[in-house]
C-alpha cells in the first residue's frame, strides 16, 4: 500500500516523487532503488535502518527528541516498496559512494526521488562502517575500497 502524501511529504521535504513507483533491494552488499511498475511490499524507514535502528533511536532520545518522535521519525513509510516489479526500458544508473560512515539510510530519500524520476540507483556503505578510519593515511586506502564496491554495484 503506498502512503499517504502527506506521510511522504514529511520525509521529502515537499519534494514530489517522478512518474515511476521506486523499488528497493538489497543484494550482496549493495543498495538498489530503481523505477518500477508497480509496488511490492510496503517499507518503513526503520527498514533502511536495519541493525544502527535502536543506536540511533538512543541518540536521538539522548539530545532531547520525544520518544514518540523518535519512534514516528523511525516507523515512518518510505516511498519505495521492497522488491517491487521493475519497470520496462533502460535507465540511467546513478551510483551513491556513502561518506563517512553512512549507509542506506543517509541517502535513502534521494534514491527514492531519483527512482521516482527514472534512475536505478545503487548504493554502498562507507567502508568506515566495517572499520573505522583511525588517521589521515588510511584515506586512499578507504578511496580505493570504496571505489573497488561501487564498480562491484556498477
Amino acid at each position: 500500500m503506498r502512503p499517504m502524501l502527506w506521510v511522504l511529504l514529511s520525509l521529502w521535504a515537499g519534494l514530489l516523487p517522478g512518474r515511476f513507483h521506486a523499488g528497493y533491494r538489497h543484494v550482496d552488499g549493495v543498495d538498489l532503488w530503481y523505477p518500477s511498475q508497480t509496488d511490492g511490499a510496503s517499507m518503513h524507514f526503520r527498514d533502511y535502518l536495519g541493525t544502527d535502528a535502536p543506536d540511533l533511536e538512543k541518540f536521538l532520545h539522548e539530545r532531547g527528541i520525544s520518544r514518540d518522535g523518535v519512534v514516528s521519525f523511525v516507523d515512518a513509510h518510505v516511498y519505495a516498496t521492497r522488491d517491487a516489479i521493475a519497470a520496462k526500458g533502460r535507465f540511467p544508473l546513478v551510483l551513491i559512494a556513502q561518506g563517512n560512515g553512512q549507509d542506506a539510510a543517509d541517502q535513502a530519500v534521494l534514491a527514492e526521488f531519483l527512482a521516482s524520476h527514472g534512475y536505478v540507483v545503487a548504493s554502498v556503505p562507507s567502508p568506515m562502517k566495517k572499520h573505522p578510519m583511525t588517521g589521515e593515511p588510511q584515506i586512499g586506502a578507504f578511496a580505493e575500497e570504496q571505489e573497488s564496491a561501487l564498480e562491484r554495484a556498477r
